[in-house]
């Protein structure tokens, strides 16, 4: 399939990857059953409680989120606050979403949160990534994969600490810096 021009994959279920893109993706047990993480994960407009660098989230299509939704977002890059819009391209209930996100420095980004049962009380919880930066900023997309994975071990870790603190998923509350 091709988007605005770039190439993205065509295998059914998969992250799409764009050519000349980066790409990254990290995963984090909880110890939690995986229908709690996902509430966590679909409360799109609480990720900036703890996700870096999100100033905001707003699902602008009524009712719940699906396939086909349409968001707003606000994020910092380098220092800057930035807007952001997309949709949700993906939405398999309790399981995984996938957002395609264009702004700021993104010409397209394709990101996806997932999760898997392990057993009955834990869970692996995935964050994938795959983009392309805008005009010059190409430069910049081989740094992309070690910058975001750093970033997305953190988000992972205040999702994490958010969870096993019992913060409800709809609170706007952020979540407490680690000891």
């Amino acid at each position: 399939m091709t988007v605005d021009g770039i190439r993205t994959g065509t295998e059914p279920g998969d992250l799409p990857t764009i050519s000349l893109m980066f790409h990254f993706g990290e995963s984090l047990e909880i110890e939690r059953p995986a229908s709690t993480v996902w509430s966590y994960l679909a409360a799109l407009e609480q990720v900036p409680t703890w996700e870096h660098g999100i100033l905001e989230v707003r699902v602008l299509t009524p009712g719940p989120v699906r396939a086909g939704s349409e968001i707003s977002a606000g994020r910092v890059y380098a220092g800057r606050a930035v807007k952001l819009s997309g949709s949700v391209t993906e939405w398999e209930e309790g399981r995984a979403g996938t957002i395609e996100l264009r702004g700021g420095p993104l010409a397209l980004a394709i990101v996806r949160y997932s999760v898997e049962p392990l057993d009955d009380t834990r869970c692996r919880v995935t964050y994938a990534a795959s983009g392309q930066l805008s005009g010059g900023l190409r430069f910049f997309e081989r740094l992309a994969p070690a910058s975001g994975i750093a970033e997305t071990r953190k988000n992972l870790a205040r999702l994490r600490r958010r969870i096993l603190l019992g913060i409800p998923p709809t609170s706007s509350r952020d979540t407490p810096a680690q000891q």
